[in-house]
């Protein structure tokens, strides 16, 4: 039964919607952060298209909110480098594989991934730097933003 799953997950066809939409840091807060700390964009999905045989498209399900995020916003070095002004808010998340470039690749289109995706709908990014969850029973996929996660 978990084979034929499988195989019609594989074949799968998602419908996209026309934009993705990404939160980027618009300045730097002074003091709390507020309105003007982020802005809304939009980008066409024709942009979003893996060309590399490596790079596969995430639809984002889940972002982890962090304090951590807060040091991001800083112009100071900390253990990550701050988020640059017009750059999407980082964040580690939860995704499904809607789209793939090559038929040999490490993910199919339905796989649940792990990464660092940002606060975006639709993340291109490189298969190395993403995991597979495989939720043992009693766990779902939103339990690797937590205490399964291993970012």
């Amino acid at each position: 039964m978990a084979r034929l799953i499988s195989s019609l997950v594989g074949k799968l066809t998602m419908t996209l919607p026309s934009e993705a939409t990404k939160i980027v840091l618009a300045e730097r807060p002074k003091g709390n952060v507020d309105d003007s700390t982020f802005r809304t964009e939009k980008v066409p999905m024709m942009s979003l298209t893996p060309s590399k045989p490596t790079e596969v498209l995430v639809r984002v399900d889940y972002i982890s909110m962090d304090p951590a995020m807060r040091s991001w916003l800083n112009n100071s070095r900390s253990y990550m480098p701050p988020v640059q002004i017009g750059e999407t808010m980082r964040a580690g998340g939860i995704g499904t594989v809607v789209k793939v470039n090559a038929t040999e690749g490490k993910f199919k289109v339905g796989d649940i991934v792990q990464g660092f995706f940002g606060w975006t709908n639709y993340a291109l990014t490189d298969e190395s730097k993403l995991n597979a969850i495989n939720p043992p029973p009693g766990a779902i996929a939103l339990d690797y933003l937590g205490n399964l996660g291993n970012l």
